[in-house]
């Protein structure tokens, strides 16, 4: 028998009609598997590097399989279906790209088979170095556990809706590569007037898209030690 998750109800009686309060579930049910990961392996999913080099960073799956049995039975079926010990584009797995789970869909875009504008925050090597004291969800070789977000995980961004230009496979380890200085480059055109995102409380939240660049890399980092007001930032309608 199939269980479906209230996103995935949701996505079903939405279809294809732009519907921000079930992208806001959906990130809601994403983030609450990726708080299952957390408590099983005492860190978030995270984005491997080696252990050499900074800037070799690891070609297997991204963290939307690595949460794939926090996400209901059928979603397990298809995390043991996958090669762990191949890279995401090998052959066998890119068999598997257009079984991408409901979940990680935006329904209010024309994307094609198997990509998704769902992402967590990442820096590169070089801006992780360069910005020891912000690190967003991903850096590399530091890993994100609810004990290291010393801004809250009530004021730090864990999953963020993309531009569709910025779409991605969703079984790659690839995520938003934010810039410190245009954190904006790859958000704000997904809705006309809205930025989706869930923070590491599981919350969920509609930022207006004029947020300041300043705000919005605050969000995304967890140890800035910045004062936002997220009211200023949030849209209080539909």
């Amino acid at each position: 028998m199939k269980l479906w998750t209230l996103s995935s109800l949701l996505i079903l009686l939405a279809g294809c009609s732009p519907d921000p309060v079930s992208t806001q579930v959906q990130l809601r049910d994403i983030a609450l598997a990726c708080h299952k990961y957390e408590s099983k392996n005492l860190r978030f999913p995270f984005a491997e590097v080696d252990a050499d080099s900074f800037e070799k960073v690891s070609t297997r799956l991204g963290w939307r399989v690595q949460i794939l049995p926090f996400l209901g039975e059928e979603n397990l079926k298809l995390y043991n279906r996958f090669n762990h010990n191949e890279s995401w584009d090998s052959p066998h797995n890119l068999r598997l790209v257009d079984r991408m789970p409901d979940i990680f869909k935006s329904r209010h875009q024309n994307l094609p088979v198997g990509k998704t504008l769902f992402a967590m925050p990442k820096f590169s090597a070089e801006n992780a170095e360069k910005y020891p004291n912000l690190l967003p969800m991903f850096a590399p070789g530091k890993p994100a556990k609810f004990g290291n977000i010393h801004d809250g995980s009530s004021n730090t961004i864990m999953i963020i809706e993309l531009n569709p230009a910025n779409a991605m496979t969703w079984t790659a380890p690839a995520d938003w590569n934010i810039s410190p200085d245009s954190p904006k480059s790859a958000v704000g055109n997904a809705w006309p007037d809205r930025i989706m995102v869930a923070f590491c409380d599981g919350s969920t939240l509609s930022l207006r898209n004029d947020i300041s660049e300043e705000k919005l890399l605050g969000l995304a980092t967890r140890a800035g030690g910045e004062i936002i007001d997220i009211s200023e930032c949030r849209i209080t309608k539909r």
